[in-house]
């Protein structure tokens, strides 16, 4: 555990720095910063990934619906979009005149408004419309690694998300594969489940990779282990070495080597000490 300052610290130890300009103790934050999403990116088990389980929203009747022509927009009146959790992917079911149509929603731009990125031909007011949620909210946007639907004391793990899915986009049931997104209107990562879930009971268990917001203050802390910050270290030491562009080929040969003899701490440090056999 470690804060910004002393991670900085350390890292002009490493360069062999001594006192250095505003300037460039801004191009060391960003180089630790840089370590640290290159060694989450590397993968490191047990201090990088988290497990959790949720489920999907379902069914959400809305007041009105709105479809202008030559508009891809859809005005919806006293409903609350962004607060009732309808995000991108999620299917707008539009009847008029006894005639249904769904449209996949494109974003989520405010509480009264959707994007189903494709203008409208014609003008209509829903005689009645609701939207079926399919998204599992999920609390950083760190890689999806995988999704599982619990079923019973088992889980059966989704496949990612294909062309072969998305030939049935409006498909509702037992989810069968997912799909990581990010809505810039709620500026929220999520995963999609196809099809739709119809059973917002189910719980699914999701595989993230940790996401670690960048240090800005000095007082950040970064809670790893001494030999994962041994691994971010030699990262961001490379990282750096690279940027100032005055380090000879020896020098960021040498920096690259360090950061692959680290490759193991970063894996392991969040593990049980492992076997080893000598054959």
């Amino acid at each position: 555990m470690a804060t910004l300052a002393e991670l900085r610290t350390r890292l002009k130890s490493r360069l062999g720095l001594g006192v250095v300009s505003a300037v460039e103790q801004a191009r060391l934050n960003e180089a630790v910063n840089s370590g640290i999403s290159r060694a989450l990116s590397d993968g490191a088990p047990g201090l990088a990934t988290e497990v959790f389980t949720g489920a999907t929203y379902g069914s959400l009747a809305l007041t009105s619906a709105d479809l202008t022509a030559g508009s891809s927009l859809v005005a919806v009146v006293d409903d609350t979009m962004l607060a009732d959790h309808v995000f991108p992917g999620d299917i707008l079911v539009f009847t008029v005149g006894g005639v249904t149509t769904k449209y996949l929603i494109r974003e989520v731009p405010s509480e009264v408004s959707l994007d189903l990125g494709v203008e409208v031909p014609t003008t209509a007011s829903a005689d009645s419309a609701s939207i079926i949620r399919r998204s599992l909210v999920l609390p950083s946007s760190g890689q999806v690694i995988r999704v599982g639907r619990i079923s019973g004391s088992s889980v059966r793990w989704l496949e990612h998300a294909g062309s072969a899915v998305k030939a049935n986009p409006f498909g509702t049931g037992k989810g069968a594969a997912f799909e990581q997104r990010f809505s810039e209107g709620h500026t929220k990562s999520h995963a999609l489940v196809w099809p739709a879930p119809d059973d917002t009971t189910e719980l699914y268990l999701v595989e993230q990779s940790e996401y670690k917001v960048q240090m800005d203050e000095d007082t950040d802390t970064l809670s790893f282990p001494e030999e994962a910050v041994d691994g971010i270290l030699e990262r961001s030491r490379q990282a750096y070495l690279t940027w100032i562009g005055s380090a000879d080929g020896v020098q960021l040969g040498a920096a690259a080597q360090a950061s692959r003899d680290v490759a193991d701490s970063i894996h392991n440090s969040g593990n049980a000490h492992q076997l080893h056999q000598r054959y």
